[in-house]
């Protein structure tokens, strides 16, 4: 059974899909903790009312976080002799995709992606905790976080099929920071269109936007059995 937990997400029109059958279309939506109760009057005095609820709203970023020591890097390339890259700071993977299998190869490990569109076709099929996290900024060898205003929007990961990320059978997935979509036309086959797919794995999206294209026309029905002839007789009176 696939589980699932939101902290500042945002859904557009679309689906994220857990298992099977798919959720229907959100409209776009965050989560966040309102504030508390107020305590009660001094001197007897009467009780004060609930309090203000918080805004809700995408949680705060701290421009002064760090990547994870143990972090795979990508940046989308900018030059054609840069390569694939290494997934190091100062020579980050090209792709996703290069690092997702480079972490699968360590069991596990935290990718970090610049900011960027990155149009890639990912599904993630090993058991074995993913974590992508994007909203960051690369100058050299130097990441920082990005905390202007739509940093969220600034990392995507932007599929041409019809799934914008397939998850299957994972330890667990964390996404955060990034947008996931999907490009897949309206007449492509088939006709379900889902942002994100997720199969018996537990999942974490944390300030995270996916999207998808309505669905193409289903196939025409099959034709109909041909009726029965109607008999009429007329009785003798």
């Amino acid at each position: 059974m696939s589980r699932a937990s939101w902290g500042g997400v945002l859904v557009q029109a679309g689906f994220i899909a857990l298992v099977v059958p798919a959720f229907g279309r959100c409209t776009e939506y965050t989560t966040m903790a309102g504030d508390d109760a107020g305590t009660p009057g001094p001197g007897g005095g009467p009780q004060p009312d609930g309090g203000a609820v918080g805004e809700v709203g995408i949680a705060a970023c701290d421009p002064a976080e760090a990547p994870p020591a143990d972090a795979l890097f990508v940046a989308p390339p900018v030059r054609l002799e840069d390569g694939e890259g290494s997934g190091t700071r100062e020579k980050p993977f090209a792709t996703v995709a290069l690092a997702l299998a480079a972490a699968e190869a360590r069991g596990g490990a935290p990718i970090v992606l610049a900011a960027g569109i990155y149009a890639e076709s990912l599904t993630l099929a090993a058991a074995v905790p993913y974590s992508l996290q994007g909203a960051w900024i690369v100058e050299g060898g130097a990441w920082r976080r990005d905390c202007s205003a739509g940093y969220v929007d600034r990392t995507q990961l932007v599929s041409p099929a019809a799934t914008g990320l397939t998850v299957q059978n994972a330890a667990r997935l964390g996404l955060r920071n990034l947008t996931v979509r999907t490009e897949a036309s309206a007449t492509q086959e088939p006709a379900s269109r889902y942002g994100l797919f997720a199969v018996q794995t537990d999942v974490t999206l944390d300030n995270v936007r996916v999207s998808a294209p309505p669905a193409a026309p289903g196939a025409s029905g099959a034709p109909g059995t041909p009726g029965e002839p109607t008999t009429c007789s007329v009785a003798a009176g």
